[in-house]
């Protein structure tokens, strides 16, 4: 179980970190109200690489040139 919690939190942080996290615009969530209040489409996320990890990209060199 300990194992099962630390790759879970692993995962998590690197995600938080790696990518921002924002709704769709003009998103407004349907609530599902059972004994723990959810959204009842599951709330969509939109993923994006985070600016801060993003790499520029390598130099592109062409075969021939040395």
């Amino acid at each position: 179980m300990r194992f099962g919690m630390l790759k879970i939190k692993t995962t998590l942080d690197a995600m938080l970190r790696r990518f921002d996290w924002t709704l769709p615009p003009s998103y407004e969530a349907p609530w599902r109200f059972t004994s723990l209040p959810a959204p009842a489409d599951g709330l969509p996320l939109v993923l994006r690489p985070s600016r801060a990890h993003t790499s520029p990209a390598a130099p592109v060199v062409s075969p021939g040139h040395r």
